[in-house]
Protein backbone atom coordinates (compact mmCIF):
# COMPACT_ATOMS: atom_id res chain seq x y z
CA UNK A 1 0.00 0.00 0.00
CA UNK A 2 1.35 3.65 -0.92
CA UNK A 3 0.59 6.21 1.66
CA UNK A 4 -1.10 9.47 0.04
CA UNK A 5 0.66 12.34 -0.47
CA UNK A 6 0.54 15.19 2.14
CA UNK A 7 -2.33 17.64 0.86
CA UNK A 8 -4.53 19.50 2.82
CA UNK A 9 -6.64 22.77 2.69
CA UNK A 10 -9.96 24.29 2.97
CA UNK A 11 -12.22 26.11 0.62
CA UNK A 12 -14.91 27.85 1.03
CA UNK A 13 -18.37 29.50 -0.99
CA UNK A 14 -21.50 31.28 -0.32
CA UNK A 15 -24.58 29.70 -0.20
CA UNK A 16 -27.15 30.90 -1.75
CA UNK A 17 -30.05 28.55 -0.51
CA UNK A 18 -28.95 26.80 3.04
CA UNK A 19 -27.95 23.21 2.84
CA UNK A 20 -27.06 23.32 -1.12
CA UNK A 21 -23.74 22.72 -1.90
CA UNK A 22 -22.05 25.83 -3.50
CA UNK A 23 -19.04 25.90 -5.99
CA UNK A 24 -15.90 27.37 -3.73
CA UNK A 25 -14.25 30.52 -4.29
CA UNK A 26 -11.23 31.05 -2.78
CA UNK A 27 -9.10 28.37 -0.23
CA UNK A 28 -6.14 28.56 2.16
CA UNK A 29 -3.56 26.32 3.41
CA UNK A 30 -4.72 24.87 6.61
CA UNK A 31 -2.88 23.51 9.98
CA UNK A 32 -5.46 21.09 10.82
CA UNK A 33 -8.57 20.75 10.28
CA UNK A 34 -10.78 18.97 12.63
CA UNK A 35 -14.48 19.81 11.16
CA UNK A 36 -15.79 16.20 10.39
CA UNK A 37 -18.65 13.52 10.67
CA UNK A 38 -20.64 13.36 14.02
CA UNK A 39 -19.94 10.87 16.65
CA UNK A 40 -22.82 8.30 17.96
CA UNK A 41 -25.32 9.83 15.53
CA UNK A 42 -26.88 6.64 15.52
CA UNK A 43 -29.38 5.76 18.21
CA UNK A 44 -29.38 2.23 19.86
CA UNK A 45 -32.28 0.82 20.56
CA UNK A 46 -32.41 -0.58 24.59
CA UNK A 47 -34.25 -4.35 23.97
CA UNK A 48 -36.65 -5.70 26.90
CA UNK A 49 -35.67 -9.17 25.07
CA UNK A 50 -31.87 -9.09 26.84
CA UNK A 51 -29.40 -7.32 28.29
CA UNK A 52 -27.71 -6.23 25.04
CA UNK A 53 -29.71 -3.58 22.47
CA UNK A 54 -30.73 -5.58 18.88
CA UNK A 55 -31.16 -2.43 16.60
CA UNK A 56 -30.83 0.99 15.63
CA UNK A 57 -31.76 3.92 14.05
CA UNK A 58 -30.02 6.62 12.45
CA UNK A 59 -30.64 10.02 14.34
CA UNK A 60 -30.25 13.87 13.40
CA UNK A 61 -26.98 14.52 11.38
CA UNK A 62 -25.19 17.09 12.07
CA UNK A 63 -21.25 17.88 11.90
CA UNK A 64 -18.69 20.22 14.48
CA UNK A 65 -14.94 21.56 14.66
CA UNK A 66 -12.65 23.94 13.61
CA UNK A 67 -10.57 24.23 11.39
CA UNK A 68 -7.43 26.62 12.06
CA UNK A 69 -4.77 28.35 9.96
CA UNK A 70 -2.40 31.20 9.43
CA UNK A 71 -4.50 34.47 8.76
CA UNK A 72 -3.71 36.70 6.18
CA UNK A 73 -5.42 39.82 4.75
CA UNK A 74 -6.59 38.66 2.42
CA UNK A 75 -8.77 35.84 3.92
CA UNK A 76 -9.47 36.88 7.51
CA UNK A 77 -11.95 38.93 6.20
CA UNK A 78 -14.43 36.64 4.70
CA UNK A 79 -14.83 34.74 8.12
CA UNK A 80 -15.38 37.99 10.31
CA UNK A 81 -17.87 38.83 7.51
CA UNK A 82 -19.95 35.49 7.73
CA UNK A 83 -19.77 35.67 11.55
CA UNK A 84 -20.69 39.30 12.49
CA UNK A 85 -23.35 39.47 9.52
CA UNK A 86 -23.31 43.48 9.19
CA UNK A 87 -21.32 44.75 6.43
CA UNK A 88 -20.58 48.00 3.90
CA UNK A 89 -18.33 48.20 0.86
CA UNK A 90 -16.66 51.55 -0.04
CA UNK A 91 -14.62 50.47 -3.49
CA UNK A 92 -10.69 52.19 -3.51
CA UNK A 93 -9.33 53.83 -6.10
CA UNK A 94 -6.68 50.69 -6.90
CA UNK A 95 -3.65 50.21 -6.22
CA UNK A 96 -1.52 51.74 -3.55
CA UNK A 97 -5.49 53.07 -2.52
CA UNK A 98 -7.34 50.03 -1.45
CA UNK A 99 -10.97 48.64 -0.99
CA UNK A 100 -12.63 49.85 2.62
CA UNK A 101 -14.49 46.95 4.09
CA UNK A 102 -16.49 47.45 7.46
CA UNK A 103 -17.77 44.19 9.02
CA UNK A 104 -20.01 44.87 12.20
CA UNK A 105 -22.41 42.91 14.72
CA UNK A 106 -26.33 43.30 14.49
CA UNK A 107 -29.27 41.80 15.79
CA UNK A 108 -29.63 39.52 13.03
CA UNK A 109 -31.06 35.71 13.54
CA UNK A 110 -29.88 34.76 10.17
CA UNK A 111 -26.56 33.74 9.48
CA UNK A 112 -25.03 33.47 6.34
CA UNK A 113 -24.64 29.83 5.11
CA UNK A 114 -21.19 28.50 3.44
CA UNK A 115 -20.11 25.21 2.10
CA UNK A 116 -17.22 24.28 3.73
CA UNK A 117 -14.40 21.52 1.67
CA UNK A 118 -11.59 20.11 3.40
CA UNK A 119 -8.99 18.14 1.18
CA UNK A 120 -7.79 15.12 3.71
CA UNK A 121 -4.30 14.07 0.79
CA UNK A 122 -6.43 11.90 -1.84
CA UNK A 123 -10.04 12.76 -1.20
CA UNK A 124 -12.39 16.38 -0.46
CA UNK A 125 -15.00 16.12 2.79
CA UNK A 126 -17.66 18.41 1.49
CA UNK A 127 -20.29 20.17 4.82
CA UNK A 128 -23.07 21.64 3.15
CA UNK A 129 -25.24 24.31 5.46
CA UNK A 130 -22.11 25.56 7.28
CA UNK A 131 -22.18 28.41 9.32
CA UNK A 132 -19.10 30.11 12.05
CA UNK A 133 -19.81 29.41 15.58
CA UNK A 134 -17.09 30.42 16.97
CA UNK A 135 -13.50 32.51 15.74
CA UNK A 136 -10.41 32.86 17.97
CA UNK A 137 -7.76 35.33 16.06
CA UNK A 138 -4.56 34.69 18.45
CA UNK A 139 -1.36 36.62 18.16
CA UNK A 140 1.55 35.64 20.54
CA UNK A 141 5.05 36.84 20.62
CA UNK A 142 5.87 33.19 21.45
CA UNK A 143 4.39 31.82 18.54
CA UNK A 144 5.43 34.69 16.10
CA UNK A 145 2.95 34.00 13.06
CA UNK A 146 -0.41 34.51 13.81
CA UNK A 147 -3.12 31.76 14.34
CA UNK A 148 -7.21 31.64 14.02
CA UNK A 149 -9.33 28.91 14.67
CA UNK A 150 -12.62 28.83 13.19
CA UNK A 151 -15.39 26.91 14.90
CA UNK A 152 -18.21 25.43 12.24
CA UNK A 153 -21.01 23.98 12.57
CA UNK A 154 -22.80 22.07 9.06
CA UNK A 155 -25.20 19.54 7.88
CA UNK A 156 -24.56 16.57 6.25
CA UNK A 157 -20.93 15.86 4.38
CA UNK A 158 -20.51 14.14 1.00
CA UNK A 159 -16.98 13.05 -0.48
CA UNK A 160 -15.50 14.49 -3.47
CA UNK A 161 -12.53 14.73 -5.68
CA UNK A 162 -9.28 15.92 -4.31
CA UNK A 163 -8.95 19.66 -5.66
CA UNK A 164 -6.07 20.57 -7.64
CA UNK A 165 -3.59 22.89 -6.51
CA UNK A 166 -3.96 25.17 -8.92
CA UNK A 167 -7.54 25.40 -8.32
CA UNK A 168 -7.50 26.26 -4.56
CA UNK A 169 -7.52 30.27 -5.31
CA UNK A 170 -4.92 30.53 -2.14
CA UNK A 171 -4.76 34.35 -1.66
CA UNK A 172 -1.52 34.80 -4.05
CA UNK A 173 0.34 38.11 -2.05
CA UNK A 174 -0.60 38.01 1.14
CA UNK A 175 2.02 36.03 3.97
CA UNK A 176 0.76 35.05 7.42
CA UNK A 177 0.68 38.12 9.79
CA UNK A 178 2.17 38.06 13.32
CA UNK A 179 3.50 40.12 16.05
CA UNK A 180 5.26 42.02 13.62
CA UNK A 181 2.03 43.20 12.15
CA UNK A 182 0.39 44.16 15.07
CA UNK A 183 -0.91 46.94 17.07
CA UNK A 184 -3.01 47.23 20.37
CA UNK A 185 -4.96 50.04 22.44
CA UNK A 186 -6.20 50.44 25.11
CA UNK A 187 -7.98 53.46 26.30
CA UNK A 188 -7.02 55.32 23.61
CA UNK A 189 -3.05 54.62 24.42
CA UNK A 190 -0.70 52.63 22.37
CA UNK A 191 0.70 49.56 23.88
CA UNK A 192 1.90 47.90 21.71
CA UNK A 193 5.81 47.97 23.06
CA UNK A 194 4.10 46.24 26.21
CA UNK A 195 1.99 43.32 24.38
CA UNK A 196 3.61 39.87 24.75
CA UNK A 197 -0.08 38.22 23.52
CA UNK A 198 -3.96 39.74 22.70
CA UNK A 199 -6.70 37.08 21.30
CA UNK A 200 -9.97 37.88 20.48
CA UNK A 201 -12.34 35.24 20.84
CA UNK A 202 -15.88 35.24 19.20
CA UNK A 203 -18.80 33.15 19.77
CA UNK A 204 -22.58 32.94 17.93
CA UNK A 205 -23.74 30.16 20.84
CA UNK A 206 -25.14 28.08 18.04
CA UNK A 207 -27.17 25.06 18.92
CA UNK A 208 -27.26 22.58 16.76
CA UNK A 209 -30.64 21.45 17.41
CA UNK A 210 -32.24 24.92 15.65
CA UNK A 211 -32.15 23.39 12.55
CA UNK A 212 -33.50 20.28 13.45
CA UNK A 213 -37.39 19.83 11.72
CA UNK A 214 -39.76 17.08 11.00
CA UNK A 215 -39.17 15.30 7.89
CA UNK A 216 -35.21 14.97 7.43
CA UNK A 217 -32.46 13.21 9.58
CA UNK A 218 -30.78 16.59 8.78
CA UNK A 219 -30.58 20.75 9.47
CA UNK A 220 -33.41 22.58 7.55
CA UNK A 221 -33.77 26.13 7.53
CA UNK A 222 -30.76 27.40 8.74
CA UNK A 223 -28.81 27.29 12.39
CA UNK A 224 -30.38 29.96 14.64
CA UNK A 225 -27.82 31.60 16.61
CA UNK A 226 -28.12 32.73 20.35
CA UNK A 227 -27.02 35.62 22.08
CA UNK A 228 -22.98 36.78 20.66
CA UNK A 229 -20.42 37.10 22.90
CA UNK A 230 -16.99 38.96 21.98
CA UNK A 231 -14.04 38.46 24.65
CA UNK A 232 -10.61 40.02 24.88
CA UNK A 233 -7.55 38.04 26.43
CA UNK A 234 -4.30 40.31 26.70
CA UNK A 235 -0.93 39.30 28.18
CA UNK A 236 0.55 42.57 29.16
CA UNK A 237 4.40 43.60 30.64
CA UNK A 238 3.53 45.27 33.96
CA UNK A 239 4.72 48.90 33.44
CA UNK A 240 2.69 50.52 36.25
CA UNK A 241 -1.18 50.33 37.66
CA UNK A 242 -3.13 51.85 34.44
CA UNK A 243 -5.09 48.55 33.44
CA UNK A 244 -5.60 48.09 37.19
CA UNK A 245 -7.10 51.11 37.62
CA UNK A 246 -9.49 50.61 34.45
CA UNK A 247 -10.72 47.34 36.74
CA UNK A 248 -11.01 48.62 39.86
CA UNK A 249 -12.88 51.81 38.04
CA UNK A 250 -10.58 54.42 40.36
CA UNK A 251 -6.69 54.80 41.05
CA UNK A 252 -7.45 53.99 44.69
CA UNK A 253 -8.65 50.68 44.46
CA UNK A 254 -12.39 48.95 43.42
CA UNK A 255 -14.96 52.23 42.93
CA UNK A 256 -18.78 52.02 44.11
CA UNK A 257 -19.83 52.32 40.04
CA UNK A 258 -17.56 49.28 39.48
CA UNK A 259 -14.93 48.69 36.42
CA UNK A 260 -14.55 51.33 33.58
CA UNK A 261 -15.59 50.74 30.32
CA UNK A 262 -12.91 51.46 27.50
CA UNK A 263 -12.09 51.47 23.77
CA UNK A 264 -10.03 48.47 22.82
CA UNK A 265 -8.46 48.15 19.00
CA UNK A 266 -6.19 45.89 17.48
CA UNK A 267 -5.00 46.15 14.19
CA UNK A 268 -3.04 43.88 11.97
CA UNK A 269 -1.18 45.87 9.17
CA UNK A 270 0.79 43.96 5.42
CA UNK A 271 3.93 44.89 4.99
CA UNK A 272 3.00 46.70 1.93
CA UNK A 273 1.36 49.70 3.97
CA UNK A 274 -1.61 49.92 1.99
CA UNK A 275 -3.53 46.50 3.35
CA UNK A 276 -5.02 46.14 7.07
CA UNK A 277 -7.35 44.95 9.07
CA UNK A 278 -8.72 47.12 12.55
CA UNK A 279 -10.82 45.29 15.00
CA UNK A 280 -12.31 47.96 17.63
CA UNK A 281 -14.27 47.56 20.62
CA UNK A 282 -15.58 50.95 21.44
CA UNK A 283 -17.11 49.70 24.88
CA UNK A 284 -14.95 46.83 26.64
CA UNK A 285 -15.07 46.13 29.90
CA UNK A 286 -12.10 44.85 31.94
CA UNK A 287 -13.31 41.76 33.62
CA UNK A 288 -10.01 40.99 35.37
CA UNK A 289 -6.54 41.79 35.50
CA UNK A 290 -4.10 39.37 37.07
CA UNK A 291 -0.78 39.86 37.71
CA UNK A 292 0.35 36.30 39.10
CA UNK A 293 4.63 36.12 39.70
CA UNK A 294 6.71 33.50 39.17
CA UNK A 295 10.32 33.25 41.36
CA UNK A 296 12.09 36.24 39.58
CA UNK A 297 10.68 36.43 36.36
CA UNK A 298 9.47 39.56 35.14
CA UNK A 299 6.08 40.98 35.99
CA UNK A 300 3.21 40.56 33.50
CA UNK A 301 -0.51 41.12 33.79
CA UNK A 302 -3.08 39.01 31.76
CA UNK A 303 -6.19 41.04 31.32
CA UNK A 304 -9.47 40.04 30.47
CA UNK A 305 -12.58 41.82 28.32
CA UNK A 306 -16.10 41.51 27.05
CA UNK A 307 -17.39 44.07 24.39
CA UNK A 308 -20.62 45.35 25.45
CA UNK A 309 -22.74 46.73 22.34
CA UNK A 310 -21.96 50.67 21.64
CA UNK A 311 -24.70 53.26 20.23
CA UNK A 312 -24.08 55.10 17.00
CA UNK A 313 -20.95 54.04 15.92
CA UNK A 314 -19.72 55.88 13.11
CA UNK A 315 -19.20 54.28 9.56
CA UNK A 316 -16.92 55.64 6.54
CA UNK A 317 -20.17 57.16 5.21
CA UNK A 318 -21.13 58.76 8.62
CA UNK A 319 -24.00 56.29 8.96
CA UNK A 320 -24.48 55.36 12.61
CA UNK A 321 -24.74 51.51 13.47
CA UNK A 322 -25.07 49.52 17.05
CA UNK A 323 -22.33 47.11 17.46
CA UNK A 324 -19.89 45.65 19.80
CA UNK A 325 -17.03 45.40 17.23
CA UNK A 326 -16.77 47.34 14.22
CA UNK A 327 -13.88 45.86 11.81
CA UNK A 328 -12.15 47.74 9.58
CA UNK A 329 -10.72 45.99 6.58
CA UNK A 330 -8.20 47.69 3.48
CA UNK A 331 -7.86 45.17 0.73
CA UNK A 332 -7.98 44.24 -2.79
CA UNK A 333 -10.68 41.98 -2.34
CA UNK A 334 -13.88 43.25 -4.43
CA UNK A 335 -16.89 43.47 -2.00
CA UNK A 336 -17.23 40.32 0.23
CA UNK A 337 -21.46 39.29 -0.65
Amino acid sequence: MTAPDIFRYARFGAETTFHTVANATFGIETTSNGLDSPENQEIIIDSGCGRGPRTKVPGYYTCQGPIEYYPDIETIGWFWRWFLTGYQYTAGDGTPDPNLHEIYGTSSGALKSVTVREGRDNWEQIFAGGMLNTIDLRVDTSAQLGSCSLGWITGKDTPGAICAEADLNLPSDSLPLGFAESQVWIDEEENSALMKSMVISGTNNIAAESAQRFNSLFPQGGFLPGKRGINFALRVVFEDRTHKNIFWGSDAGPATTGSLEVPISFKLSDPDGYRSILFCAPRTLIRSVKSATRGSDPLVQDIAGTALIANNVALADESLVNTELLVTLNNYQATMI
